[in-house]
């Protein structure tokens, strides 16, 4: 049943019913990509709803710990995922390392999977072998709308992982300025910093993101935080990111290099509110793309 989860495969659920092998033993046998066509959601859900006798929905694989919930929630089978969580799957059954399959599901981006487990109770800050909560792994990977899904019920934004990293470092350091601004507008720290005195800004700037520091900026992280060779940097990203014509006057303003005539706070509200907005509009352009299937 694990590989059936996995794949939604025919082959896998036919092996099932006609050999009654346990999942255990499907696992070891290693059917994978080469002998099992693609999902076929409705024999798997099927097998589901009435299992052999003795049949465990928690059996875990021998070799990673994962169970048949994780491996479905991680490949976004969403009507897999519901049968069993209606057929009384374990929710928050841990991996070898830790992976729930609420985890699996933030860290693949299948939002439909998130919500559902979320729905039906599955623990939002449980953590894995380095602390990382399901918010984490979704904000690592980018996964903007997952994230945004994820702080709404009320998940930990300032959870930490084992080096000290927030979700909002996560995705500064990776380049998702979406994400980290969809954070920060949430309510998440832009200045928290991990263990070795790295903040998001810090991150996103040494790694030549311009977008994210832009995003980091509009949403109110300190450009004073950064030592003066990151900071340099920081204001070269900005005014590429920006291409707003007053881009160099207001990160003068803010930066506090320069000296600004009109009121400094309104003049830099003002443009943080711009790039927000940028923001926000670019963000619903591509979901509405990715709705049309462009």
């Amino acid at each position: 049943m694990l590989t059936a989860c996995l794949w939604g495969g025919l082959d896998a659920a036919e092996c099932l019913l006609g050999l009654l092998a346990s999942a255990l033993a499907i696992g070891a046998h290693g059917l994978g990509r080469q002998t099992i066509n693609p999902p076929h959601n409705h024999t798997v859900c099927t097998f589901i709803r009435s299992p052999p006798a003795g049949a465990n929905l928690d059996l875990q694989h021998c070799g990673d710990g994962s169970t048949a919930l994780m491996r479905a929630a991680w490949r976004g089978h969403a009507a897999v995922v519901r049968e069993l969580v209606t057929a009384g799957a374990a929710l928050d059954q841990p991996d070898q390392q830790g992976f729930t399959a609420l985890a699996a599901a933030a860290c693949a981006g299948h939002i439909a999977v998130v919500a559902k487990l979320a729905q039906a109770g599955a623990a939002l800050d449980s953590t894995d072998s380095q602390q990382w909560t399901a918010l984490m792994w979704a904000a690592d990977k980018g996964h903007t709308q997952t994230v945004q899904l994820l702080a709404s019920l009320g998940a930990r934004l300032d959870a930490r992982g084992s080096a000290g990293e927030t979700a909002i470092l996560l995705a500064a350091r990776n380049g998702h300025a979406e994400a980290a601004l969809a954070l920060a507008l949430a309510g998440a720290d832009p200045d928290s910093r991990d263990a070795a005195g790295v903040c998001p800004l810090m991150a996103a700037a040494a790694s030549g993101h311009s977008s994210a520091v832009l995003a980091l900026v509009a949403a109110g992280a300190t450009l004073s935080l950064l030592p003066p060779q990151l900071l340099q940097r920081a204001m070269q990203l900005l005014g590429h990111g920006c291409k707003v014509g007053a881009a160099g006057h207001v990160i003068g303003c803010a930066a506090g290099t320069a000296g600004c005539l009109c009121s400094p706070r309104a003049c830099w509200d003002e443009w943080r509110l711009r790039i927000t907005k940028r923001f926000c509009t670019e963000g619903l352009t591509r979901q509405h793309e990715v709705a049309r299937g462009s």
